[in-house]
């Protein structure tokens, strides 16, 4: 069973039930996939291409999203299981619905980051204490008297 709050679909295939899920390892493989030396590739310049409706990177991400539950699929295995489901347009925008919510899971909630103020967390405020306990709060309560 899929845990929305975890990132994860479920999917069903020609009769299997399939949990997906873009979780780090998979945004790592992703990035792995299509990094050349010297050219890193970030999980956002894959989501870029995907936007773009580039069938790679669409492949890629299905096949990302597989992995946590499902290893044994394949990038051709995804493939398969697209046309097992009724072709391209209606797998890819079923689960491309689907899978909106597991990409919108990876991103940090904007009230969050607007709590933080640009990536820092508020200072503490200090707080004046009248007094207290203990040797040193004794003295320096004698030396204002």
């Amino acid at each position: 069973m899929a845990n929305r709050e975890k990132g994860e679909v479920s999917v069903e295939i020609a009769g299997t039930s399939y949990t997906l899920c873009l979780d780090l390892n998979a945004m790592c493989a992703l990035e792995e996939m299509f990094s050349k030396p010297g050219a890193d590739v970030t999980f956002q310049d894959v989501l870029a291409q995907v936007n773009l409706g580039k069938q790679r990177y669409i492949r890629a991400v299905f096949w990302a999203a597989f992995q946590k539950f499902h290893p044994e699929v394949t990038l051709k295995g995804v493939s398969d299981l697209v046309q097992a489901s009724g072709g391209v347009l209606g797998f890819t925008g079923e689960l491309m619905s689907k899978m909106g919510v597991a990409v919108a899971s990876t991103s940090p909630d904007p009230a969050d980051v607007k709590a933080v103020s640009n990536g820092r967390p508020p200072r503490a405020q200090a707080q004046r204490r009248a007094g207290g306990t203990g040797r040193r709060s004794t003295a320096a309560r004698a030396r204002l008297a």
